[in-house]
């Protein structure tokens, strides 16, 4: 992890060792975080209004913009984060936020062990995380999950009316919510349509495209990378 010399702020990654007078391993430096994690404050709305209460769909897309350019730092340094985790991010504002548990990156050839279900790529489902190195591929796939669960505060891409469970969902990228006159006709019940449609035509086909089978990006080797990603996002910034 040192090798990589990570110097960004809102990156809590190691910087140094520490070592005693016997040259015996103590400890290491790390930048502090703060803020709220962004699963407990962004995802549930009562919380949301509670945590941000002066917060609008600008903010919102702020807040996407500024965990993207911290993505893309470390990408641009060739690592991966791997289990890419709201509980994981910590957000003080739309341009603050702190990155934690940077412990299981993907650093070279050190896998990441562990993942979340809800952002875990159609291919890599249900194999063990300590076998194999992700592909920026299956880190995209994440990426574009997370952006579209602060989007539709806290819904995952997959959640659907009469749907199997979420894995089998996942796998097989049968993804509910309309894009002209494509709908599987299964959109959750809630608010969950009413804000997928005020999204911009943009970011909503580079999301269907994403996430249903098919789709323009829908493979390892074509979905988004975050450099991509960020005009989708700067369409709805202007919207």
């Amino acid at each position: 992890m040192l090798s990589k010399s990570i110097e960004c702020t809102g990156i809590c990654y190691p910087v140094a060792v520490l070592y005693n007078s016997k040259k015996e391993f103590v400890g290491y430096l790390m930048p502090k975080a703060k803020g709220k994690e962004l699963q407990k404050s962004i995802f549930i709305k009562p919380l949301l209004l509670q945590n941000f209460p002066t917060w609008k769909k600008r903010d919102t897309v702020e807040l996407c913009i500024t965990i993207l350019e911290k993505i893309k730092y470390l990408h641009d340094r060739n690592i991966v984060m791997g289990d890419i985790n709201p509980a994981n991010i910590l957000v003080v504002s739309p341009k603050e936020v702190y990155f934690v548990d940077t412990d299981s990156y993907q650093v070279e050839d050190y896998p990441c062990p562990v993942g979340t279900n809800n952002y875990t790529a159609p291919e890599i489902q249900r194999k063990h995380f300590s076998d194999f190195l992700r592909t920026m591929g299956n880190e995209n796939f994440a990426v574009a999950t997370l952006l579209f669960m602060i989007m539709l505060p806290g819904k995952p891409p997959y959640s659907q009316q009469g749907g199997e469970d979420p894995i089998n969902n996942i796998i097989k990228m049968d993804f509910s919510y309309a894009f002209g006159d494509n709908s599987n006709k299964k959109t959750p019940d809630g608010p969950w349509r009413y804000i997928w449609s005020h999204l911009t035509y943009d970011l909503k086909k580079a999301f269907y495209n994403t996430f249903r089978k098919g789709g323009e990006y829908s493979t390892e080797e074509t979905c988004l990378s975050v450099d991509e990603g960020f005009p989708f996002l700067h369409t709805t910034w202007n919207y």
